[in-house]
């Protein structure tokens, strides 16, 4: 007997929690490639819910008015989860959004600079993600 649907989603999103805190600690996404690997639900419900577990950790560090370079890994972290597939492409610039709108604007220098830096990077992540679920749902 598999416990209820919510409990399941809830139980997954703590693990993708969890694992985005390690990720944050150990500087490798090996954790949170082996989590996401490990979860039995569809690809499609995993990526949603890690989505989610970002932001989760990203509202903590924002809460516990982390260091500006916390909240860029995490950012980093959901790019490079772009690239690994284990994550939205939107996801990236849902975190920027929800950065931008909690720090005052004499504290979002370093993050405009980040998005300078990574915007051309992010821009064809994005692109080719959005090809590659584009052609994929033609082909079927």
């Amino acid at each position: 007997l598999s416990p209820p649907f919510p409990f399941m989603i809830l139980g997954v999103q703590l693990r993708f929690t969890n694992s985005t805190r390690d990720v944050l600690t150990n500087k490798t996404i090996k954790p949170l490639l082996n989590a996401f690997i490990k979860i039995p639900e569809s690809e499609n419900e995993n990526k949603c819910i890690l989505d989610q577990s970002f932001r989760v950790v990203l509202e903590e560090e924002m809460i516990n008015q982390a260091s500006c370079e916390n909240v860029l890994a995490i950012i980093s972290l959901a790019i490079n989860g772009v690239t690994d597939g284990i994550c939205t492409a939107s996801t990236p610039f849902v975190l920027l959004g929800d950065v931008l709108d909690c720090l005052p604007l004499d504290q979002c220098d370093k993050i405009f600079t980040f998005v300078k830096k990574k915007c051309h990077c992010m821009e064809i992540k994005y692109i080719l993600f959005s090809r590659e679920k584009l052609l994929a749902e033609n082909v079927q």
